[in-house]
């Protein structure tokens, strides 16, 4: 095979970040110095070790010989720990490592004293947003964490909840682990039509340590301009008594935009060996992708397109094609293959053929798509070239 796995990673659409009037920065304070388990007051500059000395020099050898005494590795044995209280309430803490006391982890980020102004935002039914993009400023000092992220409300029943990343990047509607509550970042799947409202706590045990969020997501889902379209093709042949092996009928799925003319051009064509054209505006949405080639037809080749043009504008529609690559294995031929293609419409089915291939470099296009502002169109044809077009 040619080639066997399309890379694909469905970009998350990012919206423009905004500020959030009360999110409250990491706290810079003047807080005490532990060395070695010996507190010093760093606001006294009279009271050091040197406190009595008849002269400058004096003082400064008492300095020199205070550090030396207790330094800043003074008591670190490495895998100890050191703890104490923040001005305004917990704790942080520090360990011993190899090359001494490391950095203090942060004071928790106290929590609002009063509900944040909401943030108002607009997204499209289906797609998925970076929650973090929507609250912080790109340069801007953030709380320390924990973070959670907690969608409160949805138009129709419990909403999706914030995860991690999806467990199938090109199904997040069936969503993904929960998010890590280490980092503010974090990915949200846009469900039906309506209002959302969306949370973030921060600190401590995050929502069950304030009663108010740090921030507040209005977030309003539009219906999307045009449904998705997914393509598949499966296979079965006479021949083929193992077709999960990795030999077997070999047929390509192709995909060819309205601008193209010609199959097996690129960016126009999707198919094998051009598996993620760029066909649009910048992202991913007017772009396909091919995520599954495959040999033998145990398990269907795939093509999806997240946002397709509307194909009046264009003068042309979307055409699917099927090619013959091989129908042979090490050992013979192996006959005649039964192919076939269905077309989606989101999750609906909108058209389905058969097809029976016999002979290598066959092209079947089976059905062309017209794209209208609320729905997917299937125009069939069913044309057969014998043999088709040039690779």
């Amino acid at each position: 095979m040619r080639w066997h796995r399309a890379a694909w990673a469905m970009g998350a659409l990012l919206l423009a970040a905004g500020c959030v009037e009360d999110a409250q920065p990491t706290l810079d304070r003047d807080t005490r110095r532990l060395d070695g388990g010996r507190a010093v007051d760093a606001g006294s500059a009279d009271r050091g070790p040197d406190a009595g000395a008849a002269d400058a020099a004096s003082r400064a050898d008492a300095r020199s010989d205070d550090a030396a005494a207790v330094g800043p590795d003074a008591g670190c044995s490495e895998g100890a720990s050191a703890e104490r209280d923040c001005p305004e309430g917990g704790t942080q803490s520090r360990r011993c490592g190899p090359a001494g006391w490391e950095a203090w982890t942060p004071c928790p980020t106290p929590c609002p004293d009063a509900a944040p102004s909401p943030i108002e935002v607009e997204a499209v039914h289906g797609d998925v947003v970076e929650l973090s993009g929507l609250v912080f400023a790109p340069f801007a000092p953030r709380p320390s964490g924990p973070y959670d992220w907690v969608a409160l409300e949805g138009p129709s029943g419990p909403p999706h909840q914030p995860v991690d990343h999806f467990y199938d990047a090109m199904r997040p509607a069936n969503g993904g682990p929960p998010d890590d509550r280490e980092t503010p970042e974090a990915l949200w799947y846009v469900g039906p039509p309506g209002r959302y409202v969306i949370a973030l706590f921060v600190g401590g045990d995050g929502r069950a340590n304030c009663a108010v969020p740090h921030a507040l997501l209005h977030l309003q889902a539009t219906p999307r301009p045009t449904p998705r379209m997914r393509v598949t093709l499966a296979w079965r042949t006479d021949g083929d008594a193992d077709p999960d092996d990795d030999e077997g009928a070999d047929l390509d799925l192709h995909l060819l935009h309205p601008s193209g003319r010609n199959w097996f051009s690129a960016p126009p064509d999707c198919y094998g060996e051009n598996p993620a054209p760029d066909w649009g505006e910048p992202g991913p949405r007017h772009d396909p992708a091919l995520f599954a080639d495959e040999r033998g037809g145990a398990q269907p080749e795939v093509i999806t397109l997240p946002w397709p043009e509307e194909t009046g504008p264009l003068g042309a529609r979307y055409c699917v094609g099927v090619h013959v690559f091989s129908l042979t294995t090490p050992d013979g031929e192996l006959g005649p293959t039964h192919a076939t293609v269905q077309v989606f419409e989101d999750d609906g089915l909108l058209f389905s053929a058969e097809q029976v291939l016999d002979i290598v470099d066959q092209f079947w296009t089976p059905v062309c798509v017209e794209v209208t502002p609320d729905a997917l169109v299937a125009h069939a044809r069913g044309d057969l070239q014998t043999p088709g077009p040039t690779p």
